[in-house]
């Protein structure tokens, strides 16, 4: 099973997810955030799909769809 992160925080879920030896395989970005540091130092690969907007104008479906590409791109299953 490849598992996909989605982070945008401190990194200390990913931390324990990797300490409790799940098969991380992609950790997701939506803006810069000190999660990157954690994958980095996991040799983890890492994809940024930014999230340009959060008012009204936020295209939920849009984003889900970058999200979803990118998370294909590398075979993730969970």
């Amino acid at each position: 099973m490849r598992i996909g992160v989605l982070a945008s925080g401190n990194g200390t879920l990913l931390e324990a997810m990797l300490d409790a030896g799940l098969p991380v395989h992609l950790v997701l970005f939506d803006r810069p955030c000190a999660a990157a540091a954690v994958a980095d130092r996991a040799s983890l690969p890492t994809a940024f799909v930014e999230r340009t907007s959060f008012g009204d104008a936020f295209d939920r479906r849009a984003y889900t769809a970058r999200v979803i590409e990118a998370l294909a791109e590398e075979r993730i299953d969970l």
